[in-house]
Formats: structure tokens, C-alpha cells, sequence
């Protein structure tokens, strides 16, 4: 077909944006033009895709703060905003470059249902974490005003700031019309709850990621990977120190990323068997790793049983410890002994131990690895896409 004009609404978190990253380069290699709207914070990592970049600015609070340092009701009305933060410059671009099809993050639903309706074109959602089978009901949207009436403020507040480019009342465009017409799930039917709740719209696709040379232990000794993602989280510095502790003397090697967040020189004196990374290429580091500690991030955690490792999880939001928890349901690794203020590094070094030599772990990654090939990834995805830049049926049976 044609090349055919995709807009991508993103939500600001690399977790989010990422997963997206093998869809992009896959529909930019097929021919078609990309334009993805972000935060100046992503833009350069999206423009060295080859995507063209409409930048617009977060309503999300200062991601310097950890989430309990952060009142619960402004982190609601901060993400309410957030749907609709992209709009004003989205419109103003796209207003002068219309898109064939929008394709938005699942918490950035608000502006991508008001280009929808602008511009007369189908609309897909990316789930980058556990697929959401649906938008709260008109009822329940229209009694949040009796339970905080922040948000009808909030509301007004901005539609005053669209009311110019000509945008309706937001109630109507969030409520108008149907669902996306297409669900990309980036992860495996498998792993995602609930299946049975799920329409043919949606697509399990797995994880869209670039092919894999094979994993290689490097010398024979086993190497552990250690990474709590790019947000701030509670207790990473403590907790990465005790990964180091728990390392020293053990006959495996640890790698530790930092994601940017701190300084290596936080983690103190490291052991010979030890290094830290301010930056590293997570997927090329968990080729060669035996087991992976980390946040259960769902991307990290695809990334890993993309490649066989089994996960020791440490989570610190309520999102993650449903991912953790699924994880070790699945027999795909572990949930941390204790929370990450409380471990020692005596429980880290046994949590480790016992994962690394977990043969039924390693039967399961097998099996999940299986299921991650099946899924199709980019291709899978990009195909769907296709279907409906060009009005065909994107649905498939998932049987």
C-alpha cells in the first residue's frame, strides 16, 4: 500500500515510549511517514528513529520526586491533565499535516479521541503495560464532579486553552464514539490477566523487538543485571548498594544501571566482581545475564523473557507488584524476599542463588519464549496497522 500518515500520541515515560520503538522503524521502513508527539525530554531518542517530533510540555508532576513525596490526589488530577497536555500543539500541527490514523498511549486517550474526531480518522491504542479492556463509563465519568470537584475544574481550565483552536466540550470528545478500533498489546496473550474479557480488537503482539543473537554466558560464570528503570523510585539508592553488598564474594558477576538517575560513585566501593553504569543497552546486557533484578517494569520484563532470564522482582509501585506477582505466578522467577528497605544482603545473595539455579524456572522461560515468537512483534503489529490505514478488518482470532 501507499505510504499513509501515522500520528502517535505518547505518554511521558520511556517505559511507555519504547515498546513503541520496533513499530515505528518497521512502518518508517515499509514506507510510511511517522509523527509522534512528546515531551522535550524523549524527542531526541524519537527523532534519531527517523520519526518527525511535535514536542508539547508534561503536566506530570517533577519527576525528581518519588511517588510518596507526591500528594495521590495531584498525581489523579496531574495524569486527568496529562490526556489532554499533547493537544495544543498536536492541533496546531496537525491542522497543517493531518494524519491517516492516530495511534495513542493508553493514558493519553483525551487528546487522541479529540484528533479522532477532528480530522475523521481510525484511532488505535498502544498497550504498553496490562491491556485495559475499556474507558469508565459515561455515568462513572459524570459522577467524578460529586467526589472531587477539582476535575470539572480542571477541565474548564483547559478547555479554555483549546476553546480557541475551535475544540468542543471535553466531556463530549472523551465520551464520543466507540473504542479504538485497534489494540496493540505489547506482550503475549499468556502473561496478560483477565484474556477472556478482551473483543477481537485487540492484538497480543509481544514485545517489538529487534532479533537476538544468541545468549552466551560470557566465560561460564554467571552474570546477574540489576536495573529499577528510569523513574525515581523509593529506596533505589539503598537498595542498589545492598545489590552490590549482597554481590561481593560470590561466584557470579553483577552489572548495575543506573538509568541516568545517580552517580556510580553513590554505590561506593565496588567489588571486582561488580560494575555500574550510569547508561547501558538494557536488551544487549540481558542477552548475556543469568537472572535480572529489577522493578517488573512490564518492558524490562518482556525484555527478559524475550531472552531466557528469569527475574528476581523488587517492586515499588502497585502497577509493578501486579506485574511481579503475574511473573512468579507463571513460574517465570521471583518476587524479592521482603520489600527494599528491608532486605539484607544475606536474602538478596540467597533470592539470587536459588533463581540462577532454578532448572524448572528455566523450563517456563522456554515456554514464555515460545509464546513471545508467536506473537509476531513488529511485523505482527505493523501489518495491523497497515489493515486499518487501509480500511481492512485488523481483527484476528486469538484461538
Amino acid at each position: 500500500m501507499s505510504g499513509g500518515h501515522v500520528a502517535l500520541v505518547g505518554y511521558p515515560g520511556f517505559g511507555h515510549l519504547k515498546p513503541t520503538f520496533g513499530l515505528v522503524s518497521e512502518l518508517l521502513r515499509r514506507g510510511h511517514r511517522i509523527t509522534y508527539v512528546v515531551t522535550d525530554h524523549y524527542a531526541d531518542v524519537i527523532a534519531d528513529l527517523g520519526a518527525r517530533v511535535v514536542r508539547y510540555h508534561s503536566a506530570i508532576p517533577d519527576v525528581t520526586l518519588t511517588q510518596r513525596e507526591i500528594d495521590n490526589h495531584a498525581i489523579a488530577l496531574s495524569m486527568m491533565r496529562e490526556t489532554w497536555a499533547p493537544a495544543p500543539a498536536a492541533v496546531r500541527y496537525f491542522d497543517t499535516d493531518p494524519p491517516d490514523l492516530v495511534m495513542h498511549d493508553s493514558l493519553s486517550i483525551g487528546t487522541a479521541r479529540l484528533l479522532r474526531t477532528r480530522y475523521g480518522v481510525p484511532l488505535g491504542c498502544n498497550h504498553t503495560v496490562f491491556a485495559n479492556p475499556g474507558l469508565p463509563e459515561p455515568a462513572d465519568v459524570a459522577g467524578i464532579d460529586a467526589i472531587a470537584p477539582e476535575f470539572s475544574l480542571l477541565y474548564k481550565e483547559i478547555w479554555d486553552e483549546l476553546r480557541p483552536l475551535g475544540v468542543g466540550n471535553l466531556f463530549e470528545v472523551y465520551l464520543s464514539g466507540s473504542g479504538p478500533e485497534l489494540n496493540l498489546a505489547y506482550l503475549p496473550a499468556a502473561f496478560q490477566l483477565d484474556l477472556q474479557v478482551f473483543d477481537d480488537t485487540f492484538r497480543f503482539v509481544g514485545p517489538c523487538l529487534p532479533p537476538s543473537p544468541p545468549r552466551v554466558v560470557r566465560g561460564g560464570v554467571p552474570e546477574v543485571l540489576v536495573s529499577l528503570g528510569t523513574t525515581p523510585s523509593d529506596h533505589a539508592e539503598e537498595f542498589l548498594r545492598t545489590c552490590v553488598r549482597a554481590a561481593t564474594g560470590m561466584p557470579w558477576r553483577m552489572t548495575v544501571t543506573l538509568a541516568g538517575r545517580l552517580d556510580t560513585a553513590a554505590l561506593g566501593d565496588l567489588p571486582a566482581n561488580v560494575r555500574a553504569h550510569r547508561w547501558l543497552d538494557q536488551a544487549d546486557a540481558l542477552r548475556g545475564a543469568s537472572a535480572f533484578v529489577t522493578h517488573a517494569g512490564m518492558g524490562g520484563l518482556m525484555e527478559a523473557f524475550a531472552n531466557g532470564v528469569p527475574v528476581l522482582a523488587a517492586p515499588d509501585t502497585v502497577e509493578q507488584r501486579v506485574n511481579a506477582m503475574r511473573a512468579e505466578q507463571l513460574g517465570l522467577g521471583r518476587v524479592l524476599s521482603g520489600t527494599r528497605a528491608e532486605v539484607t544482603p544475606e536474602r538478596m545473595r540467597e533470592d539470587i542463588s536459588v533463581l540462577i539455579a532454578d532448572t524448572e524456572v528455566r523450563e517456563r522461560l522456554e515456554w514464555i519464549r515460545r509464546e513471545i515468537d508467536a506473537c509476531g512483534g513488529a511485523t505482527e503489529a505493523a501489518d495491523a496497522v497497515e489493515a486499518l490505514l487501509s480500511g481492512g478488518d485488523q481483527r484476528k482470532d486469538r484461538a
